[in-house]
């Protein structure tokens, strides 16, 4: 919570850390660690494979981002309140944390939610907690199932999960206390 905060200078020698136009890197993990301006555009080099938890998080001006097909991860809250976002992912992710999108132009437009599902691309990213679905059935061609994605649908009993998911996210089930029933295929890694 540093929103003052506009430059930051890493010495040449760190051989961990480096900033690249005010966004903070991890050389070694290959991960971009925090955005620190209000910048409206970002292009994020081709070697980072993660994008840190609450990394760009209330970067209100921020309309366009430019992610290459290198990132997997999103982490928790990466972009969450980047209010101005219509958000656009690569079809290289295999993990997106919880509430990674949370409050992006896109999560909030009424129109990319399906059945109280929203879905961004081949991604399933949140089932609003007022669906009162008790059997679901994932669509085709999704493959990763975002953190806490259906977490407290109480209602919910079954879920078909289709061939295409690749990666179920952490507690994307969690608090559906009367599931009695998911379909996992062969093809799930994480």
């Amino acid at each position: 919570n540093c929103e003052s905060l506009t430059n930051i200078e890493i010495s040449e020698s760190n051989k961990t850390f480096v900033v690249i136009n005010n966004i903070l890197y991890d050389k070694k993990e290959k991960m971009l660690h925090t955005c620190f301006s209000k910048k409206t555009n970002v292009v994020i080099p081709n070697d980072i494979l993660k994008i840190n938890n609450s990394a760009f998080e209330r970067c209100s001006n921020l309309t366009s981002i430019s992610i290459p097909n290198t990132v997997t991860t999103l982490g928790e809250s990466a972009f969450s309140s980047c209010t101005a976002w219509r958000v656009v992912l690569p079809n290289s992710l295999k993990y997106i944390g919880k509430n990674a999108l949370y409050n992006t132009f896109t999560y909030n437009l009424d129109r990319s939610w399906t059945d109280n599902v929203l879905y961004i691309e081949n991604y399933l990213i949140k089932c609003k907690e007022t669906n009162n679905v008790s059997s679901y059935s994932i669509k085709e061609g999704t493959t990763v199932i975002a953190d806490a994605a259906f977490e407290s649908i109480t209602s919910l009993s079954s879920v078909n999960i289709p061939n295409s998911i690749t990666h179920i996210g952490n507690k994307a089930f969690y608090n559906c206390q009367d599931i009695v029933s998911i379909n996992i295929p062969k093809n799930i890694e994480s």
